[in-house]
């Protein structure tokens, strides 16, 4: 929830990032029930996830397009500037139906002992993953035909613009992030950021392989990286400060000069996290999450006695089970 609400209220300040701290608290409060799980049944669900979600997303839209477009309209979190909840769930940039595989294979890893000789797995896996995501896409496109073939103007092909709908109109909501509803085969692209079951696959596993190559980078050089760890350590920080930063410059600003800005925020947010991380320890946003989260999950989870913290003594990375709250 509380991501939900910053993640509304940076929308509302008009930044022309595209923001995605909202999704994320849905994200959160959808895989709430998986956090028990092991790792090999999280990366079975997330497998899952990976065809039953793009396709879910377009039968929904399919079926109900008008409703969806309809009750979007008097959202009142879209008349207010946010993202109403059919856009964080079918229609936005980042949907949570197409984007939960990333959550849930993610969780699955955070059950892992990332050491090198894990790594060394994960770069192959994510290696493969990748092939048959973009390998996949061709052959399916060679043998049904490629969607955008019969198309006037194929989506790709379109400009991005605020007033107009990027791929058709068909789709409710401005189809960034999710594919056409005219034809079932644009299931089959791999366009980055279409939503469809191969475009997810082949970015699963290019991040699969990132995150592998970081783990092995850090084992020999962590001194070297320390500001670059200090930003993943306050990556909520450096997220709400870049957008906050860029909807006060202004978009033109943003426009005239991308790449000294681009250069400038980098800069600034790894010597801030630096320093923070120095002198402060844990981020400032990451401290506010922290004391408002903290507690009520501990209730539920039967307060602070000495059972609760001798789960939290007792756990450890890469154990089977799930963490302690204060540990997430």
């Amino acid at each position: 929830m509380i991501l939900y609400v910053l993640g509304t209220v940076l929308t509302m300040l008009g930044s022309p990032i595209e923001n995605i701290l909202a999704y994320y608290g849905l994200y959160f409060l959808l895989t709430l029930p998986l956090t028990r799980l092991r790792a090999r049944t999280l990366a079975w669900i997330a497998g899952a996830l990976v065809i039953a979600g793009p396709a879910l997303s377009f039968l929904v839209r399919v079926l109900w397009g008008e409703v969806l477009t309809a009750m979007d309209a008097v959202d009142p979190v879209t008349r207010l500037g946010g993202e109403s909840i059919i856009r964080l769930l079918f229609t936005g940039n980042y949907p949570a139906a197409t984007w939960l595989p990333f959550v849930v294979a993610g969780m699955a890893l955070g059950r892992l002992e990332l050491g090198p000789t894990v790594a060394k797995r994960l770069a192959v896996a994510g290696s493969v993953l990748a092939l048959a995501g973009y390998g996949g896409s061709w052959v399916a496109l060679r043998l049904a035909g490629d969607p955008a073939e019969t198309r006037e103007t194929p989506w790709k092909d379109v400009a991005f613009s605020d007033d107009e709908v990027k791929f058709g109109a068909e789709v409710p909501g401005d189809g960034f992030g999710v594919t056409p509803t005219d034809s079932p085969r644009w299931l089959l692209v791999s366009e980055p950021h279409t939503g469809t079951p191969f475009d997810v696959a082949a970015s699963l596993g290019i991040a699969i392989v990132v995150l592998a190559l970081a783990l092995l980078l850090t084992s020999r050089i962590r001194r070297v990286l320390t500001p670059l760890t200090a930003v993943g350590t306050m990556s909520l920080t450096a997220y709400i400060g870049h957008i906050a930063v860029i909807a006060i410059l202004g978009e033109q600003l943003i426009a005239e000069s991308p790449t000294s800005v681009y250069i400038g925020l980098v800069a600034g947010i790894v010597l801030f996290c630096a320093l923070w991380a120095r002198f402060l320890g844990r981020g400032p946003w990451e401290r506010f999450l922290h004391a408002a989260s903290s507690k009520p999950a501990n209730l539920v989870r039967g307060g602070t006695g000495s059972g609760w913290r001798m789960r939290q003594a007792m756990w450890r990375p890469g154990r089977r089970g799930a963490p302690p709250a204060s540990c997430w």
